[in-house]
């Protein structure tokens, strides 16, 4: 081996004037481990030792001859693997790595055992678009043991998006950044009445209109879902309807289309509080006004 080699195989010249693999020098710089191979091997290194203290070779100063199961612990490496769910996360892009470790790849094999250090190391994952990563693991990996942890992607699902009043959608419209970070395909439709809709219903049928606490001071919903850089629609008429919908299923991503509607459209059928099934309040007229065909 040379000085300041980083690792390599160890040879000897034999008699025959050929050069045999004796063993692995492991690298290092103050230390340096070297598995032998036989006991001549060992003599080798002894005699190396010896040699080495005119600093005459290149053991930097000589060979400190360790014994293992004499002068130090028997050197046998701890198994690790780490188990991916689900069945279809790693072809995602899921993987593992050793946190803080000087090799940065990410290890992505399902069906293999890594051999390890004993002693405790932290193993972070590989973030997937539409999944939530598992948090970073803190691993005990034991000598002649094999370790094995289960790491489980969860999808990244957010509230029904198929039909949200405006103000249910104040109280979710943080996940816009969320849709945004994550690259999902969602098409959220916000029904835009500006009241909190189902109590408002109640003080119309039941408090003569006495309206309290549920007008709503929104912001332009589409607006907002561009500023995260997504598409932002807003149909004001019914003849905007089917060219909307149309626009955002065509586009991947997440597109938001802020339907403005009649203040007070109410919700039919409505049960009143303390009344039986038989007493519930139905739509007083058919609604004419029908919306295009091609909605």
């Amino acid at each position: 081996s040379f000085p300041r080699n980083s690792g390599g195989p160890l040879y000897v010249q034999a008699d025959d004037v050929k050069f045999y693999p004796a063993g692995l020098y492991l690298g290092g710089f103050a230390q340096t481990l070297v598995r032998a191979i036989d006991s001549e091997v060992v003599d080798l290194i002894n005699r190396a030792q010896i040699s080495g203290n005119g600093g005459g070779n290149n053991t930097s100063g000589g060979v400190g001859l360790w014994s293992p199961g004499l002068t130090t612990q028997p050197y046998v490496a701890g198994l690790f693997r780490v188990n991916f769910a689900p069945s279809n996360i790693v072809a995602l892009g899921a993987g593992w790595r050793v946190q803080g470790a000087e090799d940065p790849t990410w290890i992505n094999g399902t069906n293999l055992y890594y051999p390890r250090d004993a002693g405790q190391i932290r193993i972070e994952f590989k973030t997937v678009v539409g999944f939530s990563a598992p948090p970073v693991r803190p691993v005990e990996v034991i000598y002649n043991q094999t370790t094995v942890i289960d790491a489980f992607y969860s999808p990244i699902s957010l509230s029904n998006p198929g039909r949200l009043p405006d103000g249910g959608f104040q109280m979710t419209m943080a996940e816009l950044a969320t849709a945004a970070q994550e690259e999902l395909d969602l098409n959220i439709a916000v029904i835009n009445n500006g009241y909190l809709g189902m109590v408002r219903q109640w003080q119309e049928f039941f408090y003569d209109r006495r309206y309290s606490a549920t007008p709503l001071l929104s912001p332009d919903f589409a607006k907002l879902a561009e500023a995260f850089g997504l598409l932002g629609l807003t149909a004001r008429n019914r003849e905007q309807v089917g060219p909307m919908i149309r626009e955002a299923r065509k586009r991947r991503g997440t597109a938001l289309i802020n339907f403005m509607v009649e203040q007070e459209d109410s919700v039919f059928p409505m049960v009143p509080s303390g009344a039986a099934l038989h007493q519930m309040i139905r739509r007083p007229s058919p609604l004419v006004e029908t919306a295009a065909s091609e909605a």
